[in-house]
């Protein structure tokens, strides 16, 4: 008997509190996918179709079940959110399998870094810059983009660990 596509991704072992929590940490992704890509077209199948069936979702188990979520508990916002977004560098995009990881992930991060976003910038020193990226060609192979420091004309290389987006 063939698999069917849900089959064949559905993790059948997985309890159901680690499916409630990777259904809020992919709510997350998918809000950030819908902030970073530019195309109106990507923007409303994030909003409309991924966020708001992984809302219906969570929203039954956690009243099934009287458990606190991403959208009754500020404290869970905040705690999944910093999963997803580190202090520095790219955020922990989720994918369904090494498959889409493969094709999306190269996407997530020219967006993420796209030309002319924001971005504040820790400095050797400690300090915080605002910048713009200016180009964004070696993200994907070195893990490298330019930036303008804001208020400046002054470009300069440095690596995207050391780099947050400004949402």
């Amino acid at each position: 008997m063939e698999e069917t596509k849900s089959q064949k991704y559905k993790n059948r072992d997985q309890s159901l509190l680690d499916f409630y929590k990777s259904l809020q940490i992919e709510y997350i992704v998918a809000e950030l996918r819908s902030k970073i890509y530019p195309k109106a077209k990507d923007k409303k199948y994030y909003k409309n179709r991924v966020m708001l069936g992984k809302r219906e979702s969570i929203l039954q188990i956690s009243e099934r079940n009287h458990l606190p979520s991403i959208f009754n508990s500020k404290d869970k916002y905040e705690e999944f959110y910093k999963e997803v977004h580190p202090d520095w560098g790219i955020p922990r995009f989720t994918y369904r399998d090494e498959e889409s990881k493969k094709w999306i992930s190269k996407s997530d991060k020219l967006n993420y870094y796209s030309v002319n976003s924001e971005f504040a910038l820790l400095l050797e020193n400690g300090c915080i810059a605002i910048c713009k990226i200016s180009n964004n060609n070696a993200v994907i192979m070195e893990g490298k983009v330019y930036v303008i420091i804001r208020d400046t004309d002054h470009e300069i290389e440095v690596g995207i660990e050391n780099l947050k987006r400004i949402l």
